[in-house]
């Protein structure tokens, strides 16, 4: 008789386990998900920039779960304007059991737009010099933005260069409707008043040109002063920006 009731409660237990067992969490994986499309249209890449995923802090299970997250993007290379990009996240499969986790959408698509270089071409001009002279001289034309070829800009510098042209005239253009003017000057944001002083910097001090060109952008951004954006150039070569302030 015993046994009998020992083999009636083996038999009785999953179904026990199961009946007790709350019900699983559900967390939502790419609620929050950003995607970054870098390079020119037609070359450009797909990464992710971001994925804040919204749970309980507290809950270390949860926590090892989400960070075995792996993410698979398809296409991630080669990508035009008008594609669709597929983000797959793969992960831990026993961890979401453990941690009695439901986790959903776990795909979800993307299509790339706003990338530059829709029109791209080479041109040759003939232009004369100071001493009068005449000489043919190479650009790169990308969405309008003439690149001499002799600055030998990688293309993440001629993708940073043609937005911040993009930028002045579109500056440029609203100037002219207010003022009538046409000289190119950006307005700090900080309500406090400050007395910057107009400063370098230089590529070689960051990892690369397009952080240079930010770091530049932002130093004349936060401040509550009249600024531009020059390019630095040694031996025709780009080396750093220089955020130049009006009052200075």
């Amino acid at each position: 008789m015993k046994k009998k009731v020992i083999m009636l409660f083996v038999a009785i237990l999953p179904f026990f386990i199961t009946a007790c067992k709350s019900k699983p969490i559900e967390i939502d994986a790419t609620k929050h998900l950003v995607v970054k499309f870098e390079g020119f249209n037609g070359e450009a890449t797909a990464k992710i920039e971001s994925n804040e995923i919204e749970y309980n802090q507290t809950n270390e299970t949860i926590k090892k779960l989400i960070e075995t997250f792996q993410y698979e993007i398809t296409p991630s290379q080669g990508l035009e304007n008008g594609d669709v990009v597929t983000i797959s996240i793969v992960y831990d499969k026993a961890l979401e059991d453990r941690a009695n986790v439901k986790l959903l959408n776990l795909e979800k698509e993307f299509t790339v737009d706003g990338l530059l270089g829709e029109e791209r071409k080479q041109v040759v001009k003939n232009e004369v010099k100071e001493d009068g002279k005449e000489s043919l001289k190479s650009y790169h034309v990308i969405d309008g933005i003439e690149i001499p070829s002799e600055w030998k800009m990688t293309e993440e510098e001629k993708q940073a260069y043609v937005i911040y042209m993009k930028g002045l005239q579109n500056q440029s253009s609203s100037l002219e409707e207010e003022t009538g003017g046409s000289e190119i000057w950006k307005q700090g944001t900080s309500d406090k008043e400050t007395k910057r002083k107009s400063t370098s910097f230089m590529i070689k001090d960051y990892k690369d040109s397009i952080t240079a060109f930010d770091e530049a952008e932002d130093f004349g951004k936060y401040s509550s002063q009249q600024y531009k954006i020059e390019q630095i150039f040694e031996d025709e070569i780009l080396v750093g920006y220089k955020c130049v302030f009006k009052d200075a």
